[in-house]
């Protein structure tokens, strides 16, 4: 939305009115007078012509339905336009099936004409992404009449795709050429600072004009409070700092054109980014925390509850930003002092942007006044639009505006999807590694997910890195292809292992040959323990090293004894047998007893939390038959008194 100078609202034509949309963005004009008259190419600008399906003709009854119910569900500009377009799409449905029973209201649509519209639309492409929204539209219309859902049918559910293969060490490699940009403008920033020392006020002194630390100098001064537009440049009597002779920073970030160097917008790169020099940090803080684009832009940092400092050590935070159109908090951690950590790439850039911060702020003032005295809908609505723009740290300022202030919005992301891709052409990054040739910034999730689960092996942890409530949903990110071809390996070097044993004249023995493949041999000595059954751990495991856990496992370890942990499930020498099933069937209900007697977060708080879920991972490769049996009759006698819990449970 452009900063408008305060004004009246336009005259309203036939069938346009105003809307507040119900999640508190900024409200909007909307038109639906096509619904009512039709529409054709001809009436459109060269532009619109270019994206126009085709014509729809006039149909007054199901206009006027429609209107009732974007009156009622109150969507923002962008949900209201696509509404609109789906709408039409339909109109277009209704003029092709004459066959069909006439539609002159919502009332009239049946079951008849939604099967038909589903095939209408498959035809086309548009599938069930294109039902959706005109099923909800006669659902909302119904909800309202009847109090019910429509007859309409539902929508088919989404093909099943294999989720795409995300190039991790692209990712990386991409990450370090954002990196490098972003060195070079903090550079930029630290000799636009240091040309302001050198320089003085060359207003009154011709020939002081021609200097660049003295015009730099100016910039930096006529800056302090806000950033002033082109008649407020010449109202300063610094109409010299437009001449494009007199040079600015050297440095353009990828993107840019040469006039990023030059006159008066560029040297207010020395103190203020501008599209592209925000781009390479946004791009940069999606990548290190997974965080999609609509969650990135709904960072608040009006006040210092962006973050919280970690109790144990003050040197990591957590990251937080409430998702507004899932309702849910999400959540990144990062570390305080690295440079390109989360933490500090938003501190740079809460700095950064300080000065058009201050210039939307000063500009919400006069609207607020003018509001005050002569309210209208246009100014309520750059309200809004401010509101909510002074509270993100991802502002700029217009090159080819000076002056202009502006933050990046959720309908910008073709605009970043372009940005990426031409770094990565600029580079050759598509060369070795051609998934990144159709980066886009819904896809950096998808990459912090497979990259969570790629290095850990645990879908556990990658539900953690999505921060999903279950695991179900990780099947829509995981790419599998990776995966099978793991198990197609696995496959081979458990056939040449039990040919190997047979050669050998060795007993197939499957927990031999399962050590032999994750450790690539098994020693005598190690063999004899794990054949020792007096020689197995507290959950009935047994122990390729028993005297040298993991340091995250028992962190307190003496050397040369016996490990006092035990946390066997989460050890990578822990080897699970089939009569294993009992003694973790055990522990299991021996930690859910003791979960009883604790409050919830004193329960969270402990490595007992860890070991459980542990624990429920490693019972999943026996029948869940047989686990409930163990389970059932452990936690009955821990009940009755029959048993006693093991009480000496370790924590860490």
């Amino acid at each position: 939305m452009k900063l408008n100078k305060p004004t009246s609202d336009p005259p309203l034509k036939p069938y346009q009115f105003w809307i507040i949309p119900a999640n508190g963005n900024p409200r909007h004009l909307a038109d639906t007078a096509e619904f009512f008259n039709g529409c054709s190419a001809r009436d459109l600008g060269k532009k619109e012509q270019r994206l126009w399906k085709g014509d729809i003709q006039g149909n007054p009854g199901l206009a006027a339905d429609f209107v009732r119910v974007v009156q009622a569900l109150r969507h923002d500009q962008q949900n209201f336009k696509r509404l609109r377009y789906s709408w039409r799409n339909f109109y277009r449905f209704i003029q092709e099936r004459t066959d069909l029973p006439p539609v002159h209201s919502i009332h009239d649509i049946t079951r008849i004409h939604g099967l038909a519209l589903k095939q209408w639309l498959h035809k086309r492409g548009l599938g069930s992404g294109g039902y959706r929204p005109i099923k909800a539209i006669v659902d909302a219309f119904s909800m309202m009449e009847c109090h019910r859902p429509s007859d309409l049918p539902a929508r088919d559910g989404d093909a099943k795709t294999e989720p795409e293969e995300q190039d991790l060490i692209g990712l990386q490699r991409l990450s370090l050429i954002l990196r490098g940009e972003a060195r070079e403008q903090k550079r930029m920033v630290r000799e636009g600072n240091e040309l302001a020392d050198l320089g003085r006020d060359p207003r009154g002194r011709t020939s002081s004009w021609n200097s660049i630390v003295n015009q730099v100098w100016l910039v930096r001064e006529l800056t302090a409070d806000f950033i002033p537009t082109k008649p407020e440049i010449l109202k300063a009597r610094a109409g010299n700092l437009r001449d494009r002779s007199v040079g600015g920073p050297s440095y353009r970030s990828p993107g840019q054109s040469p006039r990023a160097t030059r006159g008066y917008v560029g040297k207010l790169r020395y103190f203020a980014p501008a599209q592209a020099d925000t781009a390479v940090y946004l791009w940069l803080f999606m990548l290190h925390t997974g965080f999609n684009l609509a969650t990135t832009l709904d960072i608040d940092i009006s006040d210092e509850q962006w973050f919280q400092t970690s109790f144990q050590d003050p040197e990591h935070v957590v990251i937080s930003i409430f998702k507004e159109r899932a309702g849910t908090w999400v959540f990144a951690p990062s570390l305080v002092q690295p440079e390109f950590h989360p933490y500090q790439l938003i501190r740079f850039m809460i700095k950064r942007t300080e000065k058009l911060r201050m210039t939307l702020e000063r500009r919400l003032v006069e609207l607020q006044k003018h509001d005050a005295d002569f309210p209208t809908n246009t100014v309520k609505a750059e309200i809004t639009y401010l509101q909510r723009l002074i509270k993100s740290p991802w502002l700029y300022h217009n090159i080819g505006d000076a002056g202009r202030v502006e933050g990046f919005q959720s309908t910008d992301a073709g605009l970043l999807n372009t940005f990426i891709r031409n770094i990565i052409h600029a580079e050759e990054l598509q060369t070795e590694h051609p998934w990144l040739a159709r980066l886009a910034t819904t896809q950096v999730r998808d990459g912090m997910i497979n990259f969570a689960h790629d290095r850990s092996g645990s879908a556990m942890i990658a539900q953690y890195a999505a921060q999903h409530g279950s695991q179900r949903s990780l099947r829509y990110y995981l790419a599998r292809g990776k995966q099978r071809k793991r198990n197609f390996k696995a496959v081979n070097q458990v056939i040449s292992l039990m040919i190997s044993e047979a050669l050998n004249k060795n007993v197939i023995d499957f927990v031999r040959i399962r050590i032999m493949r994750e450790r690539g041999e098994i020693t005598l000595v190690q063999e004899k323990r794990l054949l020792d059954f007096r020689q197995r751990t507290r959950v009935g495991m047994g122990c390729l090293e028993p005297t040298n856990p993991p340091r995250h496992i028992a962190p307190d370890h003496v050397p040369d004894t016996i490990c006092k942990i035990q946390r066997c499930t989460g050890c990578c020498h822990g080897i699970i047998f089939d009569d294993s099933v009992e003694p973790l069937s055990n522990a299991l209900a021996d930690l859910h007893f003791i979960k009883r007697s604790l409050p919830l977060t004193s329960w969270a708080d402990t490595s007992l939390a860890d070991e459980e879920a542990s624990i429920k991972a490693t019972l999943k490769q026996f029948s869940p038959e047989i686990v409930k049996g163990h389970y059932t009759d452990r936690f009955n006698k821990l009940i009755s008194g029959e048993a006693k819990v093991f009480d000496v449970y370790p924590l860490y």
